[in-house]
């Protein structure tokens, strides 16, 4: 007679080899926030060098909060991913007993092409917009604390 014991999805991770090895803990933890799906064999959830049809599910699966706690405390949420792109074309900088700014372009060979990403969260009453740089600190403390 099959086993009829309904398992739940955290006695399926933790039996799936993708999974051995992670405590208890984890495997509750990631059962909690799992669904069951199949797939039809052959079937495949993304490929490298092709358009993600589901960009939420990459956001997620890098921890990205959808919110934040904004400076009255009233929860901000995550409403936008922007790539910037920017050029650095001069540098303007206070000089020696100068009453203003010392502006040096620079050369064509100079110019280089930066790229960041900023996610945009906001509320009724706030707009907040973190850089990557910040990101990663934000999710560094999450992982501490």
């Amino acid at each position: 007679m099959a086993d009829s014991k309904i398992k739940s999805m955290a006695d399926i991770l933790a039996a799936h080899p993708l999974f051995a090895g992670l405590d208890a803990e984890i495997t509750d933890l990631l059962g909690g926030c799992a669904t069951n799906r199949h797939f039809p064999d052959g079937a495949y959830l993304f490929k490298a060098e092709e358009p993600a049809d589901d960009k939420a599910s990459f956001l997620w699966m890098a921890r990205i909060p959808a919110q934040l706690e904004g400076a009255d405390g009233e929860s901000l949420r995550l409403v936008d991913v922007e790539l910037r792109r920017a050029y650095q074309v001069a540098t303007a900088s206070p000089g020696f007993n100068a009453k203003d700014l010392v502006y040096l372009p620079f050369p064509a060979s100079m110019i280089r092409e930066r790229a960041t990403m900023v996610f945009v969260y906001v509320s009724l009453r706030e707009r907040r917009d973190v850089g990557l740089g910040e990101m990663v600190q934000i999710l560094k403390v999450g992982e501490e604390g």
